[in-house]
């Protein structure tokens, strides 16, 4: 229950006990030795949470550099605003008052033949980097997302997995425990106690558990890894947790021995294209020849079987056709490299949260502990301008945190 380390940089005034299913900390931040960011890795903007831990832990924010490259049919073009039409898509959002799916939203406004290219590049932007569902995905909460002016994006300068570095040792030091490779499988309660099982038998008991197992869990249901059963049951905060999206994202990071993209896209910090990883970002200002691969949305699934050699030629196939070179070539190039399927990563199973059109009454639900004595808490429940971001989940466990500590 991986937030619960919340609890350590709070006067430290409970005492604290992280039962972790992974053998790691960090849950979907995962920082390889080399520097490799399999999971998150961006800073949107000036975060309040964010920036305090980046500071206690002896790290700093790097600002992220590059220009914005699009590559058509191997048409290369340099630009900021790369989805023609954007303009009058926000302007007939800024005027929408109903909520209704992304899907619906393009159907009744931007139906006609030529708003078809249009269509097309908000489908695969939603879908690619808000990792939505189209068909249940909240219009006005993409709406407040979208609005917001574009904030500058920084890189942790050690590592996204510094900070979960320094809080693990900041629990440790306030005398907390963390057990790792200890799954729950059960939790028995009632309004005076709660028994968290890792097998039949042995259980940790406690009067305030805090949950923080991804949405993706609860999507998947028994058969996901770190699904957790309760008794009593509790059908409608099991069915609010399943009502918060959770989007589907598989991450590639390549080394080279080289930086061959500077011949097309020379100081590139992002590059779009068509091919199925449709996007591909340096590590501009390091010098690092390393290009991080993003591919999201529904159209991952099709993947959830593949190995690790599999999505490596399906990246190096991507690379191939964005800057037409031999597929061999590329390969020669490699000097390391790191594919994370996040949808089939056992105790996540996804990447991160999207607002659905019955996500606000669920996170209203959750708010709510059960019997007074399990809480819930996550990226997933947070609500306000940070959604998706590794600020929220630090947000909303600080939140909840506090709530258990008042009562």
């Amino acid at each position: 229950m991986r937030s619960c380390c919340r609890f350590g940089i709070i006067e430290g005034r409970k005492t604290v006990r992280v039962i972790e299913a992974n053998t790691r900390a960090g849950g979907r931040i995962f920082t390889l030795d080399n520097g490799m960011e399999c999971g998150a890795e961006f800073v949107h903007g000036k975060l309040p949470i964010t920036e305090q831990l980046i500071k206690e832990s002896g790290s700093s924010l790097v600002p992220v550099e590059g220009k914005i490259y699009q590559n058509n049919n191997g048409n290369w073009k340099e630009e900021e605003n790369f989805i023609e039409g954007w303009g009058e898509l926000m302007k007939c959002l800024s005027g929408l008052k109903h909520d209704l799916s992304l899907q619906e939203f393009l159907q009744e406004y931007f139906s006609d033949e030529k708003y078809t290219t249009l269509r097309k590049a908000v489908t695969r932007f939603a879908e690619g980097y808000d990792l939505v569902n189209m068909n249940d995905a909240s219009t006005l909460a993409l709406k407040a997302e979208w609005e917001k002016e574009e904030d500058e994006q920084y890189r942790v300068k050690s590592g996204y997995g510094a900070i979960i570095n320094y809080l693990v040792k900041q629990i440790l030091a306030n005398k907390g425990l963390i057990g790792y490779g200890k799954p729950v499988t059960k939790i028995e309660w009632n309004e005076n106690l709660t028994r968290v099982f890792i097998d039949e038998d042995n259980f940790f008991q406690s009067k305030k558990i805090l949950i923080t197992i991804p949405p993706g869990i609860w999507h998947k249901g028994e058969k996901a890894k770190g699904f957790i059963h309760f008794d009593p049951a509790i059908p409608r905060q099991i069915d609010a947790l399943k009502n918060i999206g959770f989007g589907a994202v598989i991450k590639f990071v390549l080394d080279f021995s080289e930086s061959f993209w500077n011949k097309e896209t020379p100081g590139a910090g992002f590059i779009f294209s068509n091919e199925k990883i449709p996007v591909w970002w340096t590590c501009l200002p390091t010098d690092k020849n390393r290009l991080t691969g993003w591919f999201g949305g529904l159209s991952t699934l099709d993947y959830d079987t593949a190995d690790e050699k599999s999505l490596l030629q399906l990246a190096i196939s991507s690379l191939s056709g964005i800057f037409k070179k031999d597929e061999q070539t590329i390969q020669n190039l490699i000097t390391g490299y790191q594919t994370v399927n996040w949808n089939t990563m056992p105790y996540v199973y996804g990447g991160y949260s999207y607002t659905t059109l019955h996500t606000a009454s669920a996170r209203a639900l959750l708010r709510d502990p059960v019997a007074g004595s399990i809480f819930f808490a996550g990226e997933g429940l947070y609500e306000g301008p940070y959604s998706g971001m590794v600020e929220a989940a630090f947000q909303n466990g600080l939140n909840v945190a506090q709530s258990i500590l008042s009562k």
